[in-house]
């Protein structure tokens, strides 16, 4: 997730929580457990990796950010999965399901372009007028 600590702050913002302190060398935050009510939960960076962990010792629970996001703000779910520059391919536009372009044959083709030449030679030499 490369946008997890905007994340972080926002969840931070949504439980009524502050920056506090150091947590394995790296910024914590205290904040409202939303499991329990209490002001005892903590949002914290491990040491290892970068992903976010949410722990609070009132109720012991000790869960991912990911997780307790799923579970108690479902809402920011399409924040926490996409990007905030993401980027989406262009899609194929010609293979519309269900509409199929009716391919001519080639004497179809050969018609159409006599008929069109026949127009043309009318108009050259005069037979069919503008008005």
């Amino acid at each position: 997730m490369s946008n997890e600590l905007g994340l972080v702050l926002q969840v931070v913002g949504r439980l009524k929580g502050k920056q506090n302190g150091t947590f394995n060398g790296r910024d914590k935050w205290e904040v409202v457990c939303p499991y329990c009510g209490r002001k005892s939960g903590m949002i914290g960076r491990v040491k290892t990796g970068d992903y976010f962990l949410y722990a609070c010792p009132a109720c012991n629970t000790s869960t991912s950010l990911k997780n307790m996001v799923h579970e108690k703000m479902p809402d920011l779910k399409y924040v926490l999965t996409h990007n905030e520059n993401s980027w989406y391919p262009i899609q194929n536009t010609s293979s519309k399901k269900g509409i199929t372009k009716k391919k001519r044959s080639f004497k179809e083709k050969q018609e159409t372009r006599s008929i069109a030449q026949e127009i043309m030679m009318r108009g050259r030499s005069g037979e069919i007028s503008n008005q």
